[in-house]
């Protein structure tokens, strides 16, 4: 089958493909103009923004606040609690002094995001996030005043457990600023058949052992051949610099040395390189490094030949209220073949993940045949040579579906 898409559903009267549900989207809040002002409450100055609905949430500009302690990780802007000192101002929904809500119509993922904080140093923030089936998951960091040179904003990773939202809470007993925030619908896995995994590497047996090669512990581990990979538990080597993201296993690269080990494949002090036999999405991975900042380069080969890469700096976990780099992929990491991960010294992977399975593609003339059911809350859609359940889509008309 093609592996470019041609279905469009229109839903709330927005157009969506493929690629809008597949990719990973960050909120910089840097596309938000804020009329020459350097503050403003989000509803006033983006409503809707990245189609969240926001509760207690404003936009600000760090720059113009020096020594406060907020700082953006990209860009200018930051997302802030409104009212947390328990003053009213208009523009501010929900209650003075409480902490930042954002709500969805449709299911997310949330994947990282960069925190600061303007009151004391090491703020417990806590996120609370809200599945749809009502089941709660939560987390509490500590978040750092950034108002010293060097200093920059944590950066917070969230693992497979925080998938199928419905909203999220943010809350802590002082300001804090959000930037970065990386979400992902979580339509991907059910609109177009196609299945999203997340490798936690917490379900291979070390033996009881701490570290060993991928190859020798699980081959084929998540449907993927793996070249110069490692299995290892963080917290067996405190200090160090890995991190788990979920769980207390990560994979990591194996003869970064370049001494060779028994059970790792390919060139010693080479990156790490996984393939598989069908093409697949990549969507997302936490990284952390036994090198503070070190450059890791992801090079992903689809199957038409083409590559898209990405350079990111992996941070070393050693300090208390550290984190792993939550790193999100758009739609053009679609349709791979193989990815490399690469860099000059020792860096972990956790949480890796991806998709897989055909995607819709219709010709003309097959097009011309499409027949839609509703079957409870899904509308079955066939066509002569096949059919495709559209999960969660009990409203299709036939005017919803458009073919390229």
């Amino acid at each position: 089958m093609s592996s470019v898409t041609s279905i469009t559903l229109v839903r709330n009267g927005q157009a969506r493909t493929w690629g809008d549900f597949a990719a990973a989207r960050t909120l910089t809040f840097d596309d938000i103009d804020l009329g020459g002002g350097t503050e403003a409450p989000l509803a006033f100055a983006a409503p809707d923004y990245g189609g969240f609905a926001w509760v207690q949430a404003g936009i600000a500009q760090p720059g113009a606040y020096p020594g406060l302690g907020y700082a953006a990780s990209s860009g200018g802007q930051i997302a802030f609690v409104g009212e947390k000192n328990g003053a009213s101002i208009a523009g501010y929904a929900g209650d003075s002094g409480a902490g930042l809500l954002v709500t969805r119509g449709e299911r997310f993922d949330l994947l990282g995001v960069a925190l600061s904080s303007a009151g004391a140093d090491g703020l417990p923030v806590t996120f609370t996030g809200t599945r749809w089936d009502g089941s709660t998951v939560t987390l509490t960091v500590a978040v750092p005043k950034v108002d010293a040179p060097g200093e920059v904003p944590l950066s917070v990773g969230f693992g497979a457990e925080w998938q199928d939202l419905r909203s999220l809470g943010i809350d802590g007993p002082g300001y804090f600023g959000l930037d970065d925030l990386a979400t992902r619908s979580a339509d991907v896995a059910s609109a177009f058949s196609r299945s999203l995994t997340v490798l936690s590497f917490d379900d291979i047996d070390l033996g009881g052992g701490t570290e060993a090669p991928l190859a020798f512990a699980a081959p084929d581990y998540g449907g993927f051949a793996w070249v110069q990979a490692g299995i290892a538990q963080p917290g067996a080597y405190p200090g160090l610099g890995y991190a788990a993201s979920s769980g207390g296993q990560i994979a990591f690269v194996g003869e970064k040395n370049g001494a060779s080990i028994p059970g790792y494949e390919g060139a010693s002090g080479s990156g790490i390189v996984i393939t598989r036999g069908e093409a697949f999405d990549l969507h997302g991975v936490s990284l952390s490094a036994v090198t503070e900042g070190l450059a890791v380069t992801f090079t992903g080969t689809r199957a038409d030949g083409g590559t898209v890469t990405l350079s990111v700096a992996a941070p070393k976990v050693d300090q208390p209220g550290e984190t792993a780099l939550a790193v999100a992929f758009d739609a053009a990491w679609a349709d791979l073949v193989a990815l490399s991960v690469d860099g000059p010294g020792y860096f972990g992977l956790d949480d890796l993940a991806f998709s897989t399975g055909d995607r819709l593609v219709l010709s003309a003339a097959a097009a011309a045949t499409l027949t839609r059911q509703v079957v409870g809350g899904d509308t079955l859609v066939t066509w002569d040579g096949g059919s495709a359940l559209l999960q969660g889509y009990a409203a299709v008309t036939p005017g919803d579906i458009a073919f390229a």
